[in-house]
């Protein structure tokens, strides 16, 4: 009776530590964003996301493991043949979702906007790029969007102040910036000067799974998001790692 009792005993200890056992999702990370360059603002990207995490686990009450990859084989730790302890759900990743990566991945709303973000001085009233047909944009040698579109004159220049300078001085009518960067430019050296419009390309961070993935990493992804963005939580966490201002915003900000 006594065996049977302690056999008992041990069957319920079982059965409660699996009741509580957490979903845990593995997330693969290369820390450094390449191909993107945060430059002095990559410190405060890696702690948004790190808080970011935090919180979706919390609001989903599952574990989330973070394991750090090297940029040119982050992908490769989705690949299920992998060593358990070598591979992941998802990567957090700025892979753009063109049609043939679609054919292999599921791309997540983006969580961080990366993409360029156009800038004017502050009595200027365009609000978009394609009402500056005929007028000179400045922009930082390798983002040549802008160079692609007919009618828009392009200047470039090496170093963000320069260019944000020269727009104030009226030698160029407006510049295109990568959002990161606006915020820190724009609030720290011409709050009083410039402002920004909208955005000029749609790019950013966002979480990507393979599409033949099985298990509920994805839709917990998912879900997580849509609670940080209904409760707020994401828009806190960027205005709080310096990511994200709305009073340098002529309109919503999130638009």
């Amino acid at each position: 009776m006594k065996k049977i009792f302690l056999v008992f005993l041990f069957l319920v200890f079982c059965g409660c530590n699996s009741a509580h056992k957490k979903e845990t999702i593995r997330i693969g990370i290369d820390s450094k964003f390449y191909p993107l360059d945060f430059e002095e603002q990559q410190t405060y990207v890696y702690g948004f996301i790190q808080e970011m995490l935090l919180e979706m686990a919390k609001e989903l009450s599952i574990e989330i493991e973070q394991v750090n990859a090297n940029w040119d084989v982050l992908f490769e730790g989705l690949d299920s043949s992998k060593n358990q302890m070598s591979r992941y759900d998802v990567v957090i990743s700025s892979k753009k979702p063109h049609n043939f990566n679609q054919a292999h991945y599921h791309f997540s709303p983006i969580f961080l906007d990366t993409g360029l973000v156009l800038v004017l001085p502050k009595e200027a009233k365009e609000t978009s790029w394609k009402e500056l047909v005929g007028k000179r944009i400045g922009s930082i040698g390798q983002y040549t969007f802008l160079q692609e579109k007919e009618g828009i004159l392009v200047t470039f220049y090496e170093k963000f102040p320069e260019m944000c300078d020269d727009l104030i001085e009226g030698k160029i009518e407006a510049c295109v910036i990568p959002n990161v960067f606006s915020i820190y430019y724009l609030r720290n050296l011409y709050v009083k000067d410039l402002k920004i419009t909208s955005f000029v390309t749609k790019e950013g961070l966002q979480f990507i799974s393979l599409n033949e993935t099985k298990g509920k990493a994805k839709e917990l992804i998912e879900k997580g998001m849509a609670i940080l963005e209904k409760k707020h939580i994401l828009e806190k966490l960027k205005i709080k790692w310096g990511l994200a201002d709305p009073s340098l915003w002529e309109a919503n900000w999130k638009d």
